[in-house]
């Protein structure tokens, strides 16, 4: 389980940013958050992040910019991509461009068990660990 790391949710949905935070928090992380790509860069610029969740569509930058972006400058921290709208050829994009996983935001509605998501994050933090190491 995803226990005692620091994460940056980066994600407009004021819901999805609370119940992230939430969840994270719940297993004795450091949860930041973020509702715009700007301000999302600007606290990765700031801090040292283990995971960064983001959210494919964001108001002011594509989600996918921000993970090239970040992955650009930063090989060590997890990305995970985050949308509500499924779409083959976008999570085989943001794979490409750096995102270690693509996660459908209906696998983290309020209700739902969390455990296989929290399984997706766990397995993608540590293949990202295995390849900086």
């Amino acid at each position: 389980m995803v226990e005692g790391k620091k994460i940056l949710i980066i994600d407009d949905s004021a819901t999805v940013r609370k119940y992230l935070k939430w969840l994270f928090t719940n297993y004795d992380n450091e949860v930041d958050t973020a509702e715009t790509g700007t301000d999302g860069l600007k606290r990765w610029k700031e801090g040292q992040y283990d995971i960064i969740l983001i959210d494919l569509f964001l108001p002011d930058v594509d989600g996918l910019s921000l993970v090239k972006e970040i992955r650009n400058k930063d090989q060590k921290t997890c990305l995970v991509m985050l949308t509500g709208h499924g779409d083959l050829s976008v999570a085989v994009d943001a794979i490409q461009h750096g995102a270690d996983a693509y996660i459908e935001k209906q696998q983290i509605t309020i209700g739902a068990d969390p455990s296989e998501f929290m399984a997706q994050i766990e397995k993608s933090l540590q293949k990202r660990l295995a390849r900086v190491a």
